[in-house]
């Protein structure tokens, strides 16, 4: 039976095949923010180069305020 995807929103729930660190930037997001999945076509495998996705990026205006973690004991100082 085929199905017109386009028209279908009767899923519950889907699967994503990540790394740790992008569970867990998932995780966030989905208990934090409003997502939304699109999905690709299986025939679309063009790999796009995308820059990184920071936390201050997920919590947009807020972001703006975060402040790097202070370095580990025996680090580096930060700089002021």
């Amino acid at each position: 039976t085929q199905v017109n995807l386009s028209t279908c929103t009767a899923y519950a729930s889907i699967t994503l095949e990540v790394d740790p660190l992008h569970a867990q930037t998932l995780y966030y997001a989905a208990k934090n923010l409003d997502i939304y999945i699109s999905l690709r076509n299986n025939d679309d495998n063009l790999k796009e180069e995308l820059g990184k996705t920071m936390m201050k990026d997920l919590m947009g205006k807020d972001g703006a305020n975060l402040k790097p973690p202070p370095p580990a004991a025996g680090g580096v100082p930060a700089k002021k």
